[in-house]
């Protein structure tokens, strides 16, 4: 089954991409406080009217888990067989909260989670790109919890965090003993003032003091270089201004020879941002094509007679490139024929919803995934770049560097392209920098508008 939309009509699904984040900041979003304690004071009125005895409240989740995933086989499994696997075993919210996370992992799903009281209030706050914290990103990896991504201007930047840095521990607490979530709390509790971070960078033990701030997000950034090539850097797709914000950087760059947008890290945010900025710059063409339970098929098109982007258009991604990042980055490339230079990206393309239980509780659960508009399903495999490359920092940024050498080809030489690319596949086996670049155009701040 299928069914075209146009925006026009997206926003009635918006409620399938409430949140596409694989990675945890270190901050929740908190609007006013005004809104907040009315939002805090609803939901303590809510939960005195919704509970329910934990045991209850394991059996709704088992229901609607069964009724709204987006896998009608449930990983191929009997999901009857979890109806009464733990009531004998639940008599208080923390058993209910152990029985539903093993009954979500039996999916093999880590987007879908069970959320406390307090995980149920930050995401059903509206992203409106305003946050409590620190300003850095987290990532698990093999060896541990790695700083991902860096807010400027934050108190994680004012304070010279740097990106890969390992955290080790907050407050004295090993962070083992924690997950993503959970550090998340730690590190956006106001009351607390500031936490005490212990890292370990090349090798050397480093403790920093940092303050817990209220932080404004600057969703993007641009400039434009003195070979006239404008940069637009994108945060995430956050908030209520995205759209707005770039569409503004569309038309103040309208003049320049050629667009570099970078997704690097980039993880996402509220999935219509990301699909209506795709709609800026593409005219009648598939944005993306949802698919919900029972293969269900919405298509996304960009609305009729409005102009292309008539210039090249070069995509910075990285392995953490994710979700409504992937979008953009995945519809550009197959409707413009943007070239992506840098690394594979992260493979998220499944939606989630936030769904209510009692208890002032509920799910965030996968009921759906995307498919870019040549059809391709990047689930844990990512957008393959058009020019593979390292960041290969002890020369500077150099993704961003042939990112402005491959603009250059692109308007100066077209026909060249193909060499360039092959070329490229040599560097990065070699990494021989000196050798292989012919070109370096480095961003001018000059022309900083």
């Amino acid at each position: 089954m299928a069914e075209e939309l146009n925006l026009k009509r997206i926003l009635f699904f918006t409620v399938m991409g409430a949140i596409m984040l694989s990675g945890v900041y270190l901050f929740v979003d908190t609007p006013t406080v005004q809104k907040e304690n009315k939002f805090d004071k609803f939901l303590s009125e809510m939960n005195q009217k919704q509970k329910i005895a934990p045991k209850r409240l394991y059996v709704n989740a088992w229901r609607k888990i069964r009724n709204e995933y987006y896998d009608i086989s449930m990983n191929n499994q009997d999901w009857y067989r979890w109806r009464y696997k733990y009531l004998n075993q639940i008599v208080t919210l923390d058993d209910a909260d152990v029985a539903i996370n093993t009954m979500l992992a039996s999916l093999n799903d880590q987007s879908s989670v069970f959320l406390r009281t307090e995980q149920y209030k930050k995401q059903k706050v509206v992203m409106d790109a305003h946050i409590t914290g620190i300003g850095a990103n987290l990532k698990q990896i093999k060896d541990g919890v790695v700083i991902d991504n860096i807010i400027k201007n934050s108190p994680a930047d004012l304070k010279e965090l740097e990106i890969g840095d390992f955290l080790l521990k907050i407050n004295d607490v090993d962070v083992k003993k924690f997950d993503l979530a959970s550090l998340a709390d730690l590190t956006s509790d106001k009351s607390k003032k500031k936490i005490k971070l212990k890292i370990k960078r090349n090798g050397k033990l480093i403790e920093k003091e940092i303050n817990i701030a209220d932080i404004n997000i600057k969703n993007m950034e641009y400039y434009i270089s003195d070979d006239n090539i404008a940069y637009v850097r994108i945060e995430n797709f956050m908030g209520n201004n995205a759209v707005k914000d770039f569409d503004v950087i569309l038309q103040k760059t309208n003049g320049a020879k050629g667009l570099i947008i970078d997704l690097r890290n980039n993880y996402g945010g509220i999935l219509t941002n990301a699909i209506n900025m795709a709609d800026l710059m593409i005219s009648d063409s598939l944005i993306v094509s949802l698919e919900s339970r029972g293969n269900y098929y919405f298509r996304i098109f960009a609305e009729h007679n409005k102009p292309f982007i008539d210039k090249p258009v070069v995509i910075l991604t990285n392995n953490s490139t994710a979700s409504s990042a992937e979008i953009l980055a995945g519809t550009l490339r197959d409707n413009l024929g943007a070239i992506i230079v840098g690394e594979q990206t992260y493979g998220k393309n499944t939606i989630q919803k936030v769904i209510p239980l009692q208890n002032m509780t509920g799910i965030l659960l996968t009921t759906g995934k995307y498919i870019l508009p040549k059809g391709e399903d990047i689930y844990q495999t990512g957008l393959t770049p058009d020019i593979a490359i390292p960041n290969i920092t002890k020369f500077g940024d150099t993704q961003l560097e042939i990112a402005f050498e491959t603009i250059d080809i692109l308007v100066n030489h077209p026909q060249e392209l193909g060499e360039y690319i092959e070329e490229m596949k040599k560097y990065n086996i070699f990494h021989n920098k000196k050798s292989k670049l012919k070109n370096i155009y480095r961003i001018k701040k000059t022309k900083l508008i």
